[in-house]
Parts: structure tokens; C-alpha cells; sequence
């Protein structure tokens, strides 16, 4: 790449930008305490998309919800980044050059891989994928685009058990990991237990509900 090029000087900034963070954060926390504070922080992240999520689909708000889970799914990666996979000299440095996709399909055991799959699922006749096109922020910030994806009940049922079902998915195997990390407090540990119990309880009666039969199929559009 360009060193001179428009990307190459956002990375720049971004890089700086999370070093002047880390040293008025991070730094301040002793080292052997950094990553559980690090994947504490991904988890309180994901607690708040998780329940804004949830709040829009029992208020029918469909417009945030593409947002909403892209930015779920990107806080569940890197937060699994950095309970399993980073070595102990990148829990400090910046992630800005991370790719939430590359780090799925390049870095995840198949484990993981197999619970984020639906990132790169085709969307029905179409050449588009589910994370890198229907919740790009250039899609997601179309409400015209959003409005005809779900123009008819079939597409809108489906839509919503989409975004329904992958982000307790995502969330409450997050969870699960987390609960499994050693370097982590023993009261986040169980109230994490408990959120992923609920999310297990969500799951199985989202999935046996009636009004959702028939529904778990690729978005039409």
C-alpha cells in the first residue's frame, strides 16, 4: 500500500488515536490485569448493544437494528479475540488494523467460526452478504433501501428472526467464552452465567414459537 495514500493516513490516525487512549486508560491498569480489563470492557459493550437490540424488536423500531447488530458482531469478535486468540503484547496495541471477517474466517477455530458463519451468508438471489453488505453503514443508513428489503410480512418476519437469532447468538457465546477465561473476577463470571442462561432460554423459545416457523430462511429482497 501507499504510505501517502488517503488509507494509509486514516490507519495513521486511528493508530494514534488508540495509543493516546491505552495511555490514559489501559496503562494506568497493572499488566496482569489488562486483558481481563480489556475483555470486561467487550463485554459491557456487547451487554448494551444486546439489550438495545432487544428493545427495538419489541418496539417494531426495525431502522437501528442494522446497525445495532454489525456493531454486536464486531464487539463479540474482538472480544473473542482477545479472550482466546491475542498474544499478551497485542492486548495493549490497536486494533484498528483488525477486519472483523478476516479475523473470523483467518484466526477462529472452527468452533467459533461455526457460530459467526451467518456473517458471510448470502442474502437470497442476490450477489450481496449479510454483514459486508445488508449491514453496511452505507446500506444501513438507507431507509428506503431498509424499508424495500422488508416491503412484504414474509421478508419482514424474516428479517427480524434474522437479527433476533444471530444476535443472542453471538452475544451468548460471548458470554460462554468469557465465563471460561480464568484472569476474570468471580462475580462478572457468574452474572455473565446467568445472562447466557437467559439468552439460552431466549433462543429455545424464539426458535419453538409459532410466529416464527417457516421464517428461518435467507432474507428476501
Amino acid at each position: 500500500m501507499n504510505q501517502n495514500s488517503p488509507g494509509s493516513a486514516r490507519s495513521d490516525r486511528k493508530k494514534q488515536r488508540d495509543k493516546r487512549v491505552v495511555a490514559l486508560s489501559l496503562d494506568l491498569v497493572p499488566q496482569e490485569n489488562q486483558r481481563a480489563t480489556r475483555i470486561a470492557t467487550q463485554v459491557l459493550l456487547a451487554d448494551e448493544l444486546h439489550e438495545s437490540i432487544t428493545v427495538c424488536l419489541k418496539e417494531g423500531l426495525l431502522m437501528p437494528i442494522a446497525s445495532l447488530l454489525r456493531s454486536l458482531i464486531e464487539a463479540t469478535v474482538l472480544g473473542l479475540w482477545f479472550v482466546k486468540y491475542s498474544s499478551e503484547g497485542q492486548v495493549t496495541d490497536s486494533v484498528s488494523d483488525l477486519s472483523t471477517t478476516e479475523v473470523i474466517r483467518d484466526r477462529f477455530d472452527d468452533e467459533d467460526k461455526k457460530v459467526f458463519a451467518f456473517v458471510f451468508q448470502p442474502v437470497k438471489d442476490t450477489n450481496h452478504h449479510f454483514y459486508r453488505d445488508v449491514l453496511h453503514p452505507s446500506v444501513h443508513g438507507d431507509a428506503l433501501h431498509l424499508a424495500m428489503r422488508t416491503r412484504d410480512e414474509a421478508s419482514r418476519k424474516t428479517w427480524v428472526f434474522n437479527c433476533s437469532f444471530q444476535a443472542n447468538s453471538v452475544y451468548c457465546h460471548f458470554l460462554l467464552q468469557f465465563a471460561k477465561t480464568r484472569k476474570v473476577p468471580d462475580y462478572m463470571k457468574e452474572r455473565v452465567k446467568g445472562e447466557a442462561a437467559k439468552c439460552i432460554r431466549w433462543q429455545k423459545a424464539l426458535l419453538e414459537h409459532p410466529q416464527w416457523k417457516g421464517t428461518d430462511e435467507y432474507l428476501s429482497i
